[in-house]
């Protein structure tokens, strides 16, 4: 499973190169559609989606080295770890301070796991741990019945500490399951109403597809 705030220090090593990639008009919502994994969806204003394909990472790895070569073997190996990870989306809203807002999305196959009530009483047990292994706090964790399916949802402190800064992550992660996968959806900004706001938009915005690919 995901570790909580392992996307938050490379998006943080991008506010810190003084990078900053926004869509040609910021006030229009982007959509991600992910039609191999069978859902799309509409991120806040403002907010762009990085693709995790090798020529776009690398890419972006050479735009940052250029700024501080000191981040290369950082950012690769942080590239290295999202793919390692299965994670399938992420995407950035815009800069607070050495922050940058973000949301990833990991997909895994669902087999061996219940559905239902079940389901809920399992993952909620799970992450409970994993939350834990990571040092979180201010941890909550409960069931919510979205239009996208029945969820879990965990809302969480992480205390960061790189470069010299140190930052309090709130997060909020989604898990719930569509025709055999396990779909997890985690936001992390500087406030949990920031992390409940994008969460809003993507909830509402959501629609599964038909997979393709």
């Amino acid at each position: 499973m995901l570790r909580p705030g392992a996307r938050a220090f490379l998006f943080s090593l991008l506010a810190a190169g003084g990078v900053w990639m926004a869509s040609s008009d910021p006030a229009i919502a982007q959509t991600v559609t992910a039609s191999q994994y069978g859902f799309s969806f509409s991120l806040p204003p403002k907010w762009t989606e990085i693709p995790l394909t090798a020529k776009d990472l690398g890419a972006l790895l050479r735009v940052l080295t250029q700024a501080n070569p000191a981040m290369k073997n950082a950012l690769s190996q942080e590239a290295v770890d999202a793919a390692k990870e299965g994670l399938k989306v992420f995407a950035v809203g815009p800069i607070s301070g050495n922050f940058i807002p973000n949301l990833n999305i990991l997909v895994k196959a669902a087999a061996g796991l219940p559905t239902g009530s079940a389901f809920v009483n399992l993952m909620s047990a799970e992450v409970q741990i994993i939350l834990g292994s990571v040092g979180a706090t201010h941890v909550d964790i409960g069931a919510t019945d979205l239009h996208l399916g029945k969820a879990v949802e965990a809302s969480y402190l992480l205390k960061l500490k790189f470069a010299g800064h140190s930052i309090s992550e709130r997060g909020l992660q989604l898990y719930f399951q569509h025709v055999g996968r396990l779909y997890v959806v985690t936001f992390s900004a500087l406030s949990l109403t920031e992390d409940q706001a994008a969460a809003h938009v993507v909830e509402d915005s959501w629609q599964w597809r038909a997979i393709t690919g």
